[in-house]
């Protein structure tokens, strides 16, 4: 789960995550500090928003690769 600093629904979704681990759900839970929602959209180009591209679509295709 991706987060962002600036985002008004971040602490929502960080007590969302926490319920989901708590029921054992895998979660990775990351933060963005001093970014808004959905910035990689808005601001493609910037160094942030490729690095979190990269970690999320890394993470995505972990988390659907066969074990």
């Amino acid at each position: 789960m991706l987060t962002c600093g600036l985002d008004p629904l971040r602490d929502e979704a960080h007590d969302y995550a926490l319920r989901l681990m708590r029921a054992g759900v895998p979660v990775e839970l990351r933060d963005v500090p001093g970014a808004w929602h959905l910035f990689e959209v808005y601001a493609p180009e910037t160094a942030l928003a490729r690095a979190t591209t990269a970690h999320w679509l890394g993470a995505l295709r972990t988390a659907l690769t066969p074990a």
